[in-house]
């Protein structure tokens, strides 16, 4: 029944659990934010998807399209990985270098 996880900034795992499941194979579709943020793999009904940290500053998305090997059928998971939050040092916030810069005045 889950077919969109959206989870923090932080690096973490996340599962689904998939009825009849078992034998999957897993096709990583970019949607603009490139597919090697995320691991998937499975253990018996269990999927996993291991998020690396997103210090990108973005929201990223990807699709995973899981298929059942022996019955062929076939579910779309959508992945949403919110940015960190902005921080500051010192009371001075700067981003990109050139962009944006803030500071007491």
């Amino acid at each position: 029944n889950r077919t969109t996880i959206s989870t923090d900034y932080t690096a973490k795992t996340e599962s689904i659990f998939v009825t009849n499941g078992g034998n999957f194979s897993f096709n990583k579709v970019d949607v603009g934010f490139g597919i090697g943020w995320v691991t998937v793999s499975s253990i018996g009904s269990n999927v996993y998807f291991e998020f690396e940290e997103n210090l990108t500053g973005v929201i990223r998305t990807m699709q995973v399209e899981i298929q059942n090997t022996l019955t062929l059928q076939e579910i779309t998971i959508t992945l949403i990985q919110l940015p960190t939050s902005v921080t500051a040092d010192n009371g001075i916030i700067t981003a990109d270098t050139n962009l944006i810069t803030a500071d007491n005045g």
